[in-house]
């Protein structure tokens, strides 16, 4: 049974990462706070209200470019630390 949730987890987080690209969703170069909520909504697969390192790459997001986001280094992304972040390449 776990390895039927591991590998199901795999295959939503392939799915996830074809689908989700940017959290500018308007493409103004700016990440407003509503777009970083809507974005982590998308991107939190544990639901717990941040992103881990795997959740961050699924999203696209390089582990040099969430070490860089991870202002205050607790190995996990916060709405507000999304927020903050430049748009992404």
């Amino acid at each position: 049974m776990k390895s039927i949730l591991i590998a199901l987890s795999l295959v939503s987080t392939l799915a996830l990462a074809q689908t989700i690209k940017s959290p500018d969703q308007n493409k103004d170069g700016k990440i407003t706070l509503e777009e970083a909520k809507i974005w982590m909504k998308q991107c939190d697969i544990s639901g717990d209200g941040t992103l881990n390192a795997s959740e961050a790459a699924a999203c696209n997001i390089s582990i040099k470019d969430f070490n860089a986001m991870d202002i205050d280094k607790n190995g996990s992304l916060s709405v507000a630390e999304i927020a903050q972040m430049k748009q992404m390449k």
